[in-house]
């Protein structure tokens, strides 16, 4: 009820009383109205109006930064870059349409266009994270670059387009490089053998020569992969070419620095259980620690799986194969190595030594017989067509 100044005049309570209740045949009761409530009754409805008139200007004013918001948008994108990027979706198996055009470019050249790379701000497992800042704007961004054959990476992004919350970082875009990501011709080894069955000699040595190059690199810089497995290797140019990859768990040491051989420096110290079992030198479950030499345990597992299609140890349990790891006894069945040169089944005996320090380093493995035997005779050829020559 309106409460009115004192001064005011009341009506007494019976007047009231009269005023606001009738019997009705229902037997409810209605409510009427006294002449103050009528009052009252109209400044409400003053008010309401006074409050739609201001509405109304408020409606105007939200029209108008509406049409400022769409003449502030930047210019969509074309047609091209759409039939781009649905043709994106059909290579990759995604379901991709037209409205996420605005979210996903299938190329880095707008990127490229529109930001200026500046430091890193991290690095995980898939990639680093990087500062960047629009070139008109000036605004700053942090940017994900990530480099993977995983298509699912799209779908995430997908999902976390459509996240907007204080508390959750915002995405905005993605840019995708088809042609350096998602090459269809590229093959973990794992999917070659698997093919093939194993490999002939000749090529197992052609590959496995890349294998310790890059471990050579990668122990010279200070670097020990820890997860060394044909999974883990990419086969490219029509299966000639390697590329190692998968560094999640690799250990990377700065102690390279204060050292100039490899040899000098000896090891880098590690006592993480890690790795996959089955490639995993017999030091890393003893607790005791371990250096970069497991790698080259790894490598005697790949090329004993590359010349024979099986794993040098195998076992129904998990703690089976674990010892038999920590017993470290090779076998070579003639009927998965039949053909194969004694000087093969050398390189992969001094690579799979139980004690690390008996491995050769990948080094001293390039010079193994096996592998320089093909690179002496190429020299022996060339001398010999030189002094023809004279």
């Amino acid at each position: 009820m309106h409460l009115s100044p004192s001064i005011q005049k009341r009506d007494s309570p019976n007047e009231i009383l009269r005023a606001r209740m009738e019997k009705k045949p229902s037997g409810r009761f209605t409510f009427l109205k006294t002449q103050q409530e009528n009052t009252c009754q109209q400044q409400v409805q003053n008010n309401r109006d006074r409050i739609k008139s201001n509405l109304r200007g408020i409606e105007f004013w939200q029209q108008i930064g509406q049409i400022l918001h769409i003449l502030n948008r930047p210019l969509p994108v074309t047609k091209d870059q759409i039939e781009e990027l649905l043709d994106l979706g059909k290579k990759l198996d995604i379901e991709i349409n037209t409205m996420d055009s605005e979210f996903i470019c299938p190329n880095t050249k707008e990127f490229h266009e529109n930001y200026d790379i500046l430091e890193v701000l991290g690095e995980g497992c898939l990639g680093l994270v990087k500062k960047i800042i629009h070139k008109t704007s000036q605004d700053l961004y942090a940017v994900k670059i990530v480099q993977t054959q995983d298509d699912e990476i799209i779908r995430n992004f997908k999902r976390l387009i459509k996240l907007s919350h204080e508390n959750i970082v915002k995405v905005h875009k993605l840019y995708v490089d088809f042609d350096n990501s998602f090459q269809s011709e590229r093959q973990e080894m794992f999917v070659v053998l698997n093919s093939l069955g194993h490999y002939c000699e000749a090529d197992a040595k052609e590959i496995f020569k890349q294998l310790l190059s890059a471990i050579e690199y990668m122990h010279r810089n200070g670097i020990c992969h820890r997860d060394l497995k044909p999974n883990n290797i990419l086969c490219v140019n029509n299966k000639k070419q390697i590329k190692v990859t998968d560094f999640n768990v690799s250990k990377f040491s700065d102690s390279y620095k204060e050292f100039g051989d490899l040899k000098d420096r000896e090891k880098i110290e590690m006592w993480t259980y890690t790795g996959t079992v089955a490639f995993s030198a017999p030091e890393i479950f003893t607790g005791e620690g371990y250096n970069q030499m497991v790698d080259m345990w790894s490598a005697g597992c790949i090329l004993y799986s590359m010349l024979s299609g099986q794993l040098p140890f195998n076992a129904d349990y998990l703690n089976d194969l674990i010892d038999n790891i920590k017993e470290a006894k090779i076998n070579f069945p003639v009927e998965l190595f039949e053909g194969v040169s004694e000087e093969a089944k050398d390189l992969i005996t001094q690579l799979l030594q139980k004690d690390w320090a008996l491995r050769p380093h990948p080094d001293s493995a390039l010079k193994h017989g096996w592998i320089s035997e093909d690179q002496k005779l190429l020299e022996s050829q060339r001398k010999g067509m030189i002094q023809d020559q004279f």
